[in-house]
């Protein structure tokens, strides 16, 4: 019984630090930065965004694991999604659902990851300048700041994401509660 409930804790705390996590850096950090210089704005975004990425993608490793030991629990294991025994109940099509949507989300957390890194944007409306340095600071040397398309598509993905996150936090409540 304590296995089973500590599981699911820690799943909905996992949950709450990715989903959370995603909330504060799009409702509180961009919005509290955009006066900022963009210099300074853009060194403190990638600050925050490469933080997070350390403790989403932790999280998001503890929700993929404890969701597969909780599915496990309620009689449904990986190799019956691939033969489509998930498919017979109601309860299995949304978790199916829920599960493409968690495989939708890995897939714009690694896109966006990738664009943020390779670019060396953050989320604001223009690029910044200088190098990104090793102590995430700006290197000194010729300005090489990201085409403006960079950050605006970090940002997009980043909103993206947390509407599919969303949506994952709405059909587990729905699976929870019975309403399939």
């Amino acid at each position: 019984m304590f296995w089973s409930n500590g599981i699911v804790i820690i799943h909905v705390l996992a949950a709450m630090v990715w989903v959370g996590g995603m909330l504060f850096l799009s409702l509180v950090a961009v919005p509290a930065t955009r006066g900022w210089e963009p210099a300074l704005r853009a060194r403190a975004l990638r600050a925050l965004g490469r933080r997070f990425r350390v403790v989403g993608w932790i999280a998001l490793g503890v929700l993929i694991v404890t969701g597969l030991l909780n599915a496990a629990r309620y009689g449904y294991d990986p190799l019956a999604l691939l033969r489509g025994e998930w498919l017979a109940s109601g309860f299995g099509q949304a978790l199916t659902a829920k599960l493409a949507l968690v495989l939708l989300m890995v897939a714009l957390t690694l896109a966006h990851d990738v664009v943020s890194v390779r670019t060396g944007a953050a989320p604001t409306a223009g690029g910044a300048g200088g190098r990104p340095g090793a102590d995430g600071g700006t290197a000194p040397g010729p300005p090489s700041a990201p085409p403006k398309a960079a950050p605006r598509r970090v940002a997009w993905l980043g909103r993206l994401n947390l509407l599919v996150a969303l949506a994952v936090v709405v059909l587990a409540v729905l699976l929870v509660r019975g309403a399939w």
